[in-house]
């Protein structure tokens, strides 16, 4: 969804835009090297993530030799935007944040003659001398400009990977066509945030309820996609209503239904058999025990939760420092999860 939303933006401001997709998730690098090596591109950006920095390399290595601008984001990039353009010749731009579609679409204006680097939000380049940046901005999400559906035409591929036996498909008795989507960002614990969290901006943000139904609208009539995959840092955090965390923070506000709320008010009913799968947190749960119950009439069937550990001492102390998780609220989460007839998809740090 990421470099899709990216491109959609660059195809609405740029109409003459050649816009091309590649993702390394389903597509062999050597593809996509064929693909750069054949067209030649003038404007080549690359999602680097700590375990993509080789093929990232590789990639850019590549389309610096036909000519191309390289341009590095997410977060292995943002987080060390001053020693990728140091010491790799092969990026010349950094855009930090999770908010590349307005900055790289900025900059492709700015190939072409019709704007100035120092408009293009949340970058890094060289400059003679030295490395110049502009200030790290989010774009609201309710700006975001809804898919270009001529970038990508069908999801078949995307469906074949998770509908396979060693992903998915044991746990539906459907085939299903996914849709990996990021209407809501952060987390509401991010004053406090897990001491190995390296999210680099944790305000909650979310795009809104009639916004969200209409790209799912529009999802399903054009591939047929049946199930959400949010990929929100802590959806859990937009089922407590707003004025229950500002209070939290000492902040007085007025009452508010929580987003979940004013999502399943908003849903369409032609669109009431959607799945979602979705992220959270155990405390989430237990604080608000009929969380689970909310969820699940949104349709969500799966939770991601990052359990961590068994023992209070790691959670407390270690990996939970300050926010109160134990043993006993991931136990407790596990069965109100279970109660709702959600499954939980859970996860924890080996060693320690």
């Amino acid at each position: 969804e990421g470099i899709w939303r990216i491109g959609s933006c660059v195809s609405a401001t740029i109409e003459s835009a050649d816009v091309r997709l590649a993702d390394g998730t389903v597509q062999n690098v050597s593809d996509i090297e064929e693909t750069i090596t054949n067209w030649k591109p003038d404007l080549v950006g690359v999602s680097v993530l700590t375990p993509t920095v080789g093929p990232a390399k590789r990639l850019s290595t590549l389309a610096k030799t036909t000519g191309a601008v390289v341009v590095w984001g997410n977060d292995h990039a943002s987080q060390n935007a001053v020693d990728t353009l140091g010491g790799r010749g092969f990026v010349d731009v950094v855009i930090r944040g999770d908010s590349a579609a307005k900055p790289f679409a900025t900059l492709a204006k700015v190939l072409l003659g019709e704007d100035q680097m120092e408009n293009v939000d949340s970058a890094c380049w060289r400059v003679h001398g030295g490395i110049r940046a502009t200030p790290m901005v989010d774009s609201w999400l309710a700006d975001t400009q809804v898919p270009d559906t001529k970038l990508i035409s069908d999801l078949d591929v995307y469906a074949r990977n998770f509908n396979r036996h060693d992903m998915y498909r044991r746990w539906h008795d459907h085939y299903v066509i996914p849709a990996v989507t990021n209407f809501a960002r952060g987390c509401h614990w991010a004053a406090t945030r897990c001491i190995y969290c390296d999210i680099v901006d944790l305000n909650l943000r979310r795009m809104g309820p009639h916004r969200v139904w209409e790209w799912i609208d529009l999802l399903r009539r054009n591939y047929g996609v049946n199930l959400i995959y949010e990929v929100c840092d802590n959806f859990t955090s937009f089922g407590i209503p707003d004025h229950e965390i500002l209070e939290r923070h000492g902040i007085k506000a007025a009452k508010h239904p929580a987003y979940l709320d004013r999502l399943l008010a908003a849903r369409p009913p032609h669109l009431e058999d959607v799945e979602w799968f979705v992220y959270g947190r155990a405390d989430d749960f237990v604080r608000h025990p009929d969380l689970a119950r909310r969820l699940k009439q949104l349709g969500v069937v799966r939770v991601n939760i990052g359990l961590d550990h068994a023992d209070d001492r790691m959670l407390n102390r270690a990996l939970r420092k300050g926010n109160g998780l134990g043993a006993e609220t991931n136990r407790r989460a596990i069965e109100l999860l279970a109660e709702a007839r959600i499954q939980g998809y859970f996860s924890i740090v080996v060693g320690g």
